[in-house]
Formats: C-alpha cells, structure tokens, sequence
C-alpha cells in the first residue's frame, strides 16, 4: 500500500470465531528506498567502470577453490564477442586463453586466491578468432569469518593498439 511517499506493507487475518478481522502494517519506506538506491548506486559503478576501463567484472571463489563468474560489463561482449552465458561456462572461458599465456592467468589466480591485488598483461581469442591484449586489475575480497578470498573485482583495458605499436 502506498500512501503518499511512505510505503506499507499490511497483512489482514481473520479473528477466529467472529467477524472481525486483524490488520498488521508495516512501514516499508525505508527498505524501498535503500532497494531503490542500491540499484542506483549498482547503474552508476557500472557506468563509472566502464568509463574508466574497457571492462569491469566480478567472479567468485567456491570454498573449493573453483571460481565462478558473477557479472561482467557490457563492454566485454563488445570487445571479445562472447556473451555472459557463454562465458559463464568455464570450458568456453578457458578457450579464449591464449595458449602462450595460460601461466600468467594461472599466476594470476594464485596471487588473488592469497588475498593480493594483481595488475596483469596478457592475451586473449575473440569469438571471430582474433587476439587481443589486456591489461586486468584483480582486487580480491578477504571474508573474515571464512579466513579466505570469497570473490575478485577487477576491470580490464584492451592494451592492443598500445602492444602493436610497441612491436
């Protein structure tokens, strides 16, 4: 229920055994905002990151060890070609790792896995077959309670143009 700018939540039971009825209400104002904002603030650090770098992702580590990826710009797509739900299947992320390079990405992984932020170079294959350069910022989230890296924030710029010209 809405009522002016306050939002309510009411719940209507049935008084056992009459023909009267209980109403519950409760204010729901402030959790619609802080939802309304959280997605605001969500929109505008995608904005923001993809302003900044070409790409900005998120993945997380399973208490395994495993990582799976949670969200990437839309950029990405733009660069690579793959879409988050192909990518989100390891096997087709892994083939988009330059052969050359999988020991760097590995390094990589192993830094982030022991809570150290990364700045790497390295290749990768686009869906129509070409390669590009990267450089990928890691920053890694320490769970205290779990005493490990639950998930990696980076964002990555395409370094190709830059990596030819050095050649």
């Amino acid at each position: 229920v809405i009522h002016g700018d306050s939002v309510f939540s009411v719940s209507v039971v049935p008084a056992v055994g009459t023909d009267y009825v209980n109403m519950y209400g409760r204010d729901m104002t402030e959790q619609k905002l802080a939802e309304e904002e959280l997605a605001e603030n969500e929109r505008r650090f995608r904005k923001v990151s993809e302003l900044v770098s070409d790409y900005a992702y998120s993945f997380r580590f399973e208490p395994d060890g495993s990582k799976v990826s949670e969200w990437f710009t839309d950029s990405f797509t733009r660069i690579f070609g793959f879409t988050f739900e192909e990518v989100i299947d390891q096997s087709v992320w892994e083939k988009q790792f330059y052969p050359e390079d999988v020991p760097i990405i590995e390094e990589r992984l192993r830094k982030l896995h022991s809570n150290k932020e990364t700045i790497s170079e390295y290749r990768l294959n686009t869906r129509d077959g070409d390669v590009k350069w990267v450089r990928d910022y890691g920053y890694p989230e320490w769970d205290e309670d779990e005493n490990r890296v639950v998930r990696v924030y980076g964002t990555a710029q395409d370094i190709t143009e830059r990596k030819r010209m050095e050649e």
